[in-house]
């Protein structure tokens, strides 16, 4: 542990969390891929967060020492972008049951759009319209799952 204390406290600490998880999740019972129990997300999660727990440990511990550390990945992200993204995620999530799909989806698109400094409204409306009315088809008509409809039951 000569290298990086925190790297290492990190990095066990997720690949003990994901042990503790996929027996818990085990325990639930997983299930088959074509049939999932309750634990088999959990059970998937928790293999990833494995994975990167130990490629965490094993950077640490096989790294050179002119590699940065996990905190200089964090140090240009544009924060803003990051809050106003999550914002407006948050924002389908209430609108999504009232507006419905088609709506919530069009307006979420239009503001990922505006977030990512894409300025073009004419290009961008018709992006948006066309993604939600074609991820629409795509889950209502051909996978057959069941989307909120809100204001536009009367289209449906």
């Amino acid at each position: 542990m000569r290298k990086n204390l925190p790297d290492w406290v990190s990095g066990f600490f997720w690949l003990a969390l994901s042990i503790f998880v996929s027996v818990k999740a085990a325990q639930s019972g997983v299930g088959k891929l074509s049939n999932p129990g309750p634990g088999f997300l959990p059970f998937c999660s928790s293999l990833v967060m494995g994975v990167f727990g130990a490629s965490l440990i094993a950077t640490n511990l096989f790294g050179g020492q002119g590699r940065g550390r996990i905190l200089d990945l964090w140090r240009h992200v544009k924060w803003r972008r990051v809050i106003w993204t999550l914002a407006s995620l948050f924002l389908y999530a209430l609108l999504l049951p009232k507006l419905g799909y088609v709506p919530a989806t069009f307006g979420l698109m239009l503001c990922l759009f505006w977030i990512m400094k894409r300025i073009l409204w004419v290009r961008e409306g018709a992006s948006a319209f066309a993604i939600a009315c074609l991820s629409y088809i795509l889950f209502r008509s051909l996978m057959g799952i069941q989307l909120p409809k809100g204001l536009m039951s009367f289209f449906f």
